[in-house]
């Protein structure tokens, strides 16, 4: 919106005619919602895997401070927003198959949330009270005062509690008590509530589920995909030598945002020349020079779902040789790695046949000593015979990571299976990474490409809904010149 609201002021400011205005806001998508029926139905599923006698707790994610005057940008802790889509803190989702008493009732699942506060909302703005989360998210909803009296009521009859202890973002207590994480905890919890047995974790009641996505969630996921897309490109034109990092980065943030997501995925990665060579480089602030490289991994979020996607380009829109040979490998061994996504493979398969395509490449240019792989063609040769990591010491030098992870609502999503389902997306992202001082002709030095699309498991194979990003070598160096 406040987009919209500076274009507004300009263009009116300007005298600009309705035709223009509508030409400028058409980057605006319309916001896409999952339907309150959907979530019921995800409850629904994980109610039936919960026991009897059992309950399962999910909390909202704690707010942060960034410093003592501000606080970090709130963001929902995956789980309640799968199972509730309430965006809000302070949140509570109590699930339990045999139901819980409250107010004359039994309900099997109840949402709660603090009740209004007007002096602060003042401050803030509205907020969604009880009474909004029962029209708008179609679950019963209680003020918090009403959550400690719950659970002690249901924590008497209860076997087995669910619950993230040790849950990155849930390392607060329960609210019914001033809990940290751990085995003195969780025996404190057992002995106040003596019929409690055990604490076990939330994940196997959800990471199947959300593993599968639906044809709402992919809306969501193909508009983050897509802004990000435009980013990447946005970033690509506006590549130069002596541009900084961080003015790559502010490109693609400016262009998600205009084109509707409310933020990053996760903190972008911009690194150029050496800094190509580090996976997870985020200081951002190198100047670039001319002949660098720059891989950017970077990806946009809407409504909590998460694009990841990476591009590797020549700062001055041409690739050397050397660049070339290397970005061409990973090219190959990309494509190789999306044609093995198909329902019922292997999850490692993508990994096993990018690698092998990445051992014979580096093998071929002399990189690695592994003259055995010459000659073989790695699009042929058996999977269950392709050793990786450890196995194949002179490729992991160069290749350090792995191939694919889930997305969705977390950018390394849940995983529920080993084996490839349909409508899972998944990443397919080979790298080589040449850092000054390896043992190597140094024309190779410094030389970092990483390719990283997002692939939706179809009946019969993996559809690229990053396709938009060039990818090609010739691709990139065309829209580089315009």
């Amino acid at each position: 919106m406040k987009y919209i609201f500076f274009v507004l002021l300009l263009i009116f400011g300007c005298g600009a005619s309705t035709a223009q205005l509508l030409s400028v806001t058409a980057d605006y998508p319309a916001p896409l919602k999952i339907k309150s029926s959907e979530y019921a139905s995800r409850r629904s599923a994980v109610l039936k895997r919960i026991p009897l006698h059992s309950i399962a707790v999910f909390r909202s994610a704690e707010e942060y401070n960034r410093t003592s005057s501000a606080e970090y940008v709130f963001r929902q802790s995956n789980n309640l927003l799968y199972l509730s889509g309430f965006t809000g803190e302070n949140g509570t989702l109590v699930l339990s198959q045999d139901g819980i008493e409250i107010a004359g009732k039994k309900e099997h699942a109840i949402l709660f949330m603090p009740a209004h506060d007007i002096k602060h909302e003042r401050w803030t703005g509205p907020a969604m009270g009880p009474a909004e989360a029962d029209s708008q998210l179609q679950i019963q909803s209680y003020p918090n005062d009403s959550l400690d009296p719950c659970l002690h009521r249901a924590f008497a009859t209860t076997d087995t509690l669910y619950y993230d202890w040790l849950h990155p973002i849930l390392k607060d207590p329960l609210p019914m008590k001033d809990f940290n994480a751990g085995r003195e905890e969780t025996e404190e919890l057992e002995k106040d509530f003596p019929s409690i047995k055990e604490v076990l974790p939330v994940s196997p009641l959800v990471d199947s589920l959300r593993m599968v996505k639906s044809n709402d969630e992919l809306a969501l996921m193909k508009t983050a995909i897509n802004a990000s897309c435009r980013g990447h490109i946005a970033a690509m034109k506006a590549a130069f030598p002596r541009i900084c990092e961080y003015q790559l980065a502010a490109t693609f943030d400016y262009e998600i945002e205009k084109s509707g997501c409310e933020g990053l995925a996760y903190p972008d990665i911009v690194g150029s020349g050496k800094n190509s060579c580090f996976l997870h480089y985020s200081a951002n602030r190198r100047r670039t020079v001319d002949g660098d490289i720059v891989l950017m991994d970077c990806g946009g979020e809407y409504h909590g779902y998460a694009a990841d996607i990476t591009r590797t380009f020549p700062v001055n829109g041409k690739f050397s040789p050397e660049q070339r040979a290397i970005y061409q490998i990973v090219y190959d061994a990309q494509t190789a790695g999306i044609a093995e996504v198909k329902p019922g493979a292997s999850f490692k398969a993508p990994h096993k046949r990018a690698f092998a395509v990445i051992r014979a490449g580096l093998a071929k240019l002399g990189i690695i000593s592994d003259s055995g792989w010459t000659k073989i063609d790695p699009l042929t040769y058996p999977l269950d015979s392709i050793s990786t990591g450890d196995n194949a010491p002179d490729v992991f030098r160069y290749f350090i990571h792995g191939t694919s992870h889930t997305l969705g609502l977390d950018v390394h999503d849940t995983y529920g299976s080993k084996s490839i389902v349909e409508n899972e997306v998944m990443t397919v992202e080979p790298g080589i990474y040449i850092p000054e001082g390896s043992p190597c002709d140094k024309k190779w030095w410094n030389i970092g490409v990483r390719i990283e699309d997002d692939i939706l498991v179809t009946k019969t194979g993996g559809e690229n809904l990053s396709a938009a990003a060039p990818r090609t070598i010739d691709a990139i160096e065309a829209l580089m010149k315009k």
